[in-house]
């Protein structure tokens, strides 16, 4: 096998594709260094955004809490005026320590960030409704410990006092997400471990990026491109190995044609993996190597009903506003609100873990169906064409109309590993991976019953 996988990365063909690739990840890594900023200049533009918020909104903002406060001494009201005004002068001493080009310690802009979302969420909660869980319901120790932390002097529970509001009963959505973004806040202020901005420069933010398609629309194809052409370059070797008589070698071995048949899926498998994860590995190293590298906290939110039942979040129209832990999003106009149990942090290697998993899957299905198409169709002509469809509905995965019926059987236009592991998309994670081994299992045993009666050449 050594000998036949050497032959087929010695092909003048294959050699070209991988530099293509690896030297276009290394273009993609080079261009986020060249537009990425400095750590302290993102924290500041955070921070600054922060303050042209709240300077939009408060007068707003302490209207409404006021009108809603029906104590004759505003007792609730003065207590959330008073907490929102001490986290506002935290935040412009930070900023004033930014402009005066002093050091800010990551843990004193953690625990500023932290403090301006908890009295924010936690004082909006009541709009979505009695039974709505609030950042303090959800992590009342944690909350507890930091403010203890911080020596905050106001009673923050009180905060949280507004009435239901029909605007944003049916809009909990960002309000959930949220709260899940408060606990990796907390998580990172304790563990002293800063959260990776998106402008950051360094292997987490990079690996998101390239895997989420945000580095620009192009990357986006380019990386359901990298996988769809798997098909097409297994037909073109197979041909190739026919017109050369060397694919003798392997049917003319004495083992049973089966055995013949699943060494060529092994063989054509572990290339496939170079192939499609050799320029990936080597631009990460890039990155890792030249990339800022400091203690990171990586957890992302993702819907974890999606990673053990049927059930999908696809009628919520999510986009990706930014952070690294996927948590800002568009509030969904269609469907079931997603509940806060529904959402979970995941460490950065368990998502990976899943990611890596179901490509894996998606990879090997590939390989099966293109080896059988290649191997036991004798007319090139409609080998190509079979192998050039399937390329074609895996190059646009997740493009194509998923809402039609048919298409949720259909495992070629699987969205990525990334975007299923998030839970966003019209099929589940789960729903995803029983589908892929279903089809491995058919594809395998109609190729294994193929390879008994036929020659394989």
């Amino acid at each position: 096998m050594k000998t036949d996988l050497k032959a087929m990365l010695k092909n003048k063909v294959i050699i070209f594709i991988l530099l293509f690739l690896t030297i276009l990840y290394i273009i993609f890594a080079s261009d986020l260094k060249n537009t990425s900023i400095a750590r302290e200049e993102a924290n500041y533009l955070s921070l600054e955004g922060l303050m042209k918020f709240d300077a939009m909104w408060k007068e707003n903002d302490l209207l409404r809490a006021k009108s809603q406060d029906t104590s004759s001494d505003k007792k609730l009201y003065n207590n959330y005026k008073d907490s929102y005004d001490w986290s506002t002068r935290e935040v412009h001493r930070i900023l004033k320590k930014y402009s005066e080009d002093k050091k800010v310690p990551d843990r004193e802009f953690a625990q500023c960030q932290c403090l301006a979302s908890l009295i924010r969420n936690e004082h909006y909660s009541g709009l979505y409704g009695e039974n709505q869980i609030s950042p303090y319901k959800a992590y009342p120790r944690k909350i507890d410990k930091f403010l203890e932390d911080i020596n905050f002097p106001y009673n923050f529970q009180a905060i949280n006092f507004l009435s239901p509001s029909e605007e944003f009963i049916n809009q909990k959505d960002l309000l959930n997400y949220n709260i899940l973004a408060i606990e990796n806040k907390l998580d990172s202020y304790f563990l002293k471990a800063t959260l990776p901005n998106t402008s950051d420069y360094n292997i987490y933010n990079f690996i998101r990026l390239v895997n989420y398609g945000q580095l620009g629309s192009f990357i986006e194809w380019m990386e359901n491109f990298f996988i769809s052409i798997v098909p097409l370059v297994i037909f073109y070797l197979l041909i190739q190995q026919k017109s050369m008589g060397t694919i003798k070698n392997t049917y003319l071995r004495p083992k049973k044609k089966y055995m013949n048949y699943l060494y060529l899926l092994i063989l054509f498998f572990i290339f496939s993996l170079v192939l499609v994860y050799l320029p990936k590995i080597i631009s990460y190293l890039y990155v890792l190597v030249t990339g800022e590298r400091y203690k990171a906290f990586t957890d992302i939110t993702v819907v974890d009903k999606g990673l053990r039942s049927f059930e999908t979040a696809f009628e919520n129209k999510w986009i990706d506003s930014g952070t690294f832990g996927m948590t800002n999003v568009v509030n969904g106009l269609l469907g079931d609100t997603i509940e806060y149990s529904d959402l979970k942090n995941i460490s950065f290697l368990s998502f990976i873990f899943y990611v890596i998993s179901i490509d894996l899957l998606k990879l090997t299905l590939l390989v099966i169906t293109a080896t059988s198409i290649s191997l036991f169709i004798k007319n090139k002509i409609f080998g190509f064409v079979l192998n050039g469809a399937i390329g074609t509905m895996t190059f646009l995965g997740g493009k194509i109309n998923s809402r039609f019926f048919l298409n949720k059987f259909n495992p070629f236009i699987l969205p990525n590993g990334w975007k299923l592991t998030l839970g966003r998309e019209y099929i589940s994670y789960f729903n995803a991976f029983v589908l892929l081994i279903g089809w491995i299992i058919l594809m395998l045993g109609i190729s294994l019953f193929l390879a008994r009666k036929r020659d394989l050449e």
